[in-house]
């Protein structure tokens, strides 16, 4: 599940995917980063670009934190009382975070498929199969 983060000046919304595996899978795999309704129609969906946004059916990260993993900031308006700071802070991503939730579960098993399916093709091209692998 995604992560919120408080500090002095700013709410940070940290994904529990990569910001790389995000570009990957909107290559590959686009399916896996969307919230599609009974009737296939798109709810949400997750993109990485180079710029952050937030939509009413979208979120765009564009930055990573140190160890990869998306990141989104919000400024905080200081100058509110801290009940205040927490419902704006709601409006502007609670809905977000609970789409976000939804999306990862997929979306981290997608990228460990694709991982797996690199990690095949090469050593296909490679010529080192593993024993079991080959036989099959």
């Amino acid at each position: 599940m995604s992560k919120i983060k408080m500090n002095a000046t700013t709410c940070d919304l940290v994904s529990v995917l990569k910001l790389d595996d995000i570009k990957m899978l909107q290559q590959i795999n686009s399916p896996a980063l969307t919230i599609r309704d009974k009737d296939g129609n798109c709810i949400f969906k997750l993109l990485a670009a180079g710029y952050d946004s937030v939509t009413a059916d979208a979120c765009t990260f564009s930055q990573k934190d140190m160890e990869g993993y998306a990141v989104m900031s919000f400024p905080i308006d200081t100058t509110k009382g801290q009940a205040e700071i927490y419902e704006d802070l709601y409006r502007r991503i609670g809905s977000v975070k609970g789409y976000l939730d939804q999306i990862e579960p997929v979306a981290v098993s997608a990228v460990q498929t694709e991982s797996e399916r690199k990690a095949a093709f090469i050593a296909e091209l490679t010529g080192t199969q593993t024993e079991t692998a080959a036989a099959e």
